[in-house]
């Protein structure tokens, strides 16, 4: 919804409130699995590149960027972390030679595995709160959100 349509000032305020209590919740997990990747040497978005990787199996790193939108500059710092520590291996591309196809080391899958346990853990002591309707709701919401992300080029801003 564009909060800068609303007609109604108090509903602009409880959509500021909301997006507000997201980011909130967003960081506060971030921070959760920050922590519980840090004994394994790990930040949240390592982790979730080797999560992605498992999944995956190889991807180029634009594929990476956009798939996990995650901005290239910090794709590529974090894949060099990566590689530096051999827990990713980059190997040629099979139709473009400009490019790199970055795959799982065994060293990368076994810790592959870890973090998977971890955000296994992790999700169900989140979400133990909801109930299985609630669960339900809570993913076709964030989906719809998600959805409504992707299609806009542009959200409506103010112009000063």
């Amino acid at each position: 919804m564009d909060i800068s349509m609303t007609s109604n000032p108090q509903d602009k305020l409880t959509d500021l409130q909301l997006l507000e209590e997201f980011g909130r919740c967003r960081r506060t997990l971030n921070l959760h699995f920050g922590n519980a990747l840090r004994p394994l040497g790990l930040g949240a978005k390592q982790g979730s590149l080797l999560r992605f990787l498992s999944k995956r199996g190889k991807a180029c790193l634009a594929d990476l960027s956009r798939d996990t939108q995650t901005d290239p500059a910090s794709m590529t710092k974090i894949v060099n972390q990566l590689l530096k520590e051999e827990l990713i291996k980059q190997g040629e591309h099979p139709t473009d030679k400009r490019r790199w196809v970055l795959a799982l080391t065994p060293k990368g899958e076994k810790l592959a595995g870890q973090v998977e346990k971890i955000y296994l853990t992790l999700s169900e002591g989140v979400l133990k709160v909801l109930s299985a309707g609630e669960k339900a709701q809570f993913l076709k919401t964030l989906q719809k959100i998600t959805q409504h992300l992707a299609a806009e080029k542009h959200l409506a801003v103010p112009k000063h």
